[in-house]
């Protein structure tokens, strides 16, 4: 057991969240060469040889060279009633899907002929509109002009005393014509206005009508795709799913029957529990993280604790005693292990060829580190020694 002051404790908790980091940091790059691995290399020739296997095997069920009284010939006949069902309920909702994504396609193209039609007709109208407002305002501004022009002219001279009256009646005049010319251009800015906003709006609902065409027409052909297969090669796609759902799941023994006819039996069977392996292993890193974060999280939130009791302390520490932190043998093992864990899988180029390792390598630290009973415990006990150790400034 230890006993730690608060900034001894303070550190303790920053440096198991360096340990739990560097686990978090192997564990990603862990991550990330499986499924470099994996993907890119292991499952590439898994598929391949798979494939073949299973396309001899389709042939000699059709060229009835197939033992169907055999182990392997029973599973099949019955994968095959099964699969054929399972087929039947996927072609009629293949057909139904194709059906509603057809008529959405009609509809979509209904909507977008329409809003075409529609703006092509208010084109012509506000147009017609703006081509008589435009005339109504050049005549205005000739008027407009006509009486500047004649007001300038009655002015010269001592024609200002002379035509007063007919001045000012012109002013009045002219005054009338620019709130007119005024006028007139506010109507013919709101139909403007009026003309951008309509295709502007009619602009941005045909863009969606066209990408949702697209995005259905892709699913349309991949429905079609999938559906023309199993029309027209049902039986085929039956035997072929069901002897590939057989290769990849049913006991070896079962599988090996096979062997004495289909080359690669034994390599396709070594390929399946690698497989597997690297399955198990791609699910375990993922919840690794998602584990180690969540423990991380914990930990950051005991480090604003301790932040908060050594600032508490350091203000008050004329009247508040020194405190003292216990912390198990448990809780220490537990810190470290992160660094024993993620030492364990450094080597993430090698025990990405070998998941079979990896699981061996991790399987200890999900017993005593990666497991919800033990963190549970440790944050119980690490928060009772708070606690414990707080209840003296009471």
């Amino acid at each position: 057991m230890a006993n730690y002051d608060l900034k001894k404790f303070k550190s303790w908790i920053e440096k198991t969240i360096a340990n739990i980091d560097g686990a978090v940091k192997e564990t990603d790059e862990m991550q990330t060469a499986f499924n470099s691995e994996y993907v890119n290399k292991f499952k590439l020739g898994y598929d391949s040889l798979l494939s073949r296997i299973s396309d001899e095997t389709v042939k000699m069920y059709f060229n009835k060279t197939l033992d169907k009284s055999s182990a392997f010939g029973k599973s099949l006949s019955d994968k095959i009633k099964v699969k054929t069902v399972e087929l039947t309920k996927r072609k009629t909702e293949l057909e139904k899907q194709l059906g509603e994504i057809e008529k959405r396609l009609k509809s979509i193209k209904e909507s977008n002929t329409k809003l075409i039609s529609e703006l092509k007709k208010v084109n012509p109208e506000l147009n017609e509109e703006e081509e008589s407002l435009k005339t109504i305002v050049s005549r205005h501004e000739g008027s407009a002009m006509t009486l500047k022009k004649n007001i300038e002219t009655m002015r010269k001279g001592l024609g200002f005393f002379y035509n007063y009256f007919t001045i000012s009646k012109h002013k009045k005049n002219l005054l009338k014509e620019i709130e007119k010319i005024k006028s007139e251009k506010d109507k013919l800015f709101k139909v403007r206005t009026k003309y951008f906003e309509i295709k502007s709006v009619a602009d941005s609902e045909i863009t969606d009508l066209e990408k949702n065409y697209g995005h259905n027409l892709s699913t349309a052909a991949a429905i079609r795709q999938e559906l023309s297969a199993l029309q027209s090669g049902f039986e085929t796609a039956c035997v072929l799913e069901s002897a590939v759902a057989l290769l990849e799941d049913i006991p070896q023994e079962t599988v090996m029957e096979l062997s004495a006819k289909i080359a690669g039996i034994a390599d396709l069977l070594k390929m399946r529990t690698v497989k597997k392996d690297y399955e198990k292993s791609l699910k375990m890193v993922a919840e690794e993280i998602g584990f180690l974060n969540g423990i991380k999280s914990g930990f950051t939130n005991l480090a604003k604790t301790a932040d908060s009791l050594l600032t508490q302390y350091n203000q008050y520490s004329s009247y508040l005693k020194a405190i003292n932190l216990n912390i198990s043998e448990k809780c220490e093992a537990f810190s470290n292990n992160f660094k024993n864990f993620a030492n364990k899988i450094v080597d993430d180029a090698k025990l990405s060829k070998t998941p079979a390792d990896f699981l061996s390598l991790v399987a200890p630290f999900h017993k005593d580190l990666l497991n919800e009973t033990v963190v549970k415990s440790v944050f119980e006990e690490i928060a009772g020694s708070i606690k414990s150790a707080t209840a003296a400034w009471k």
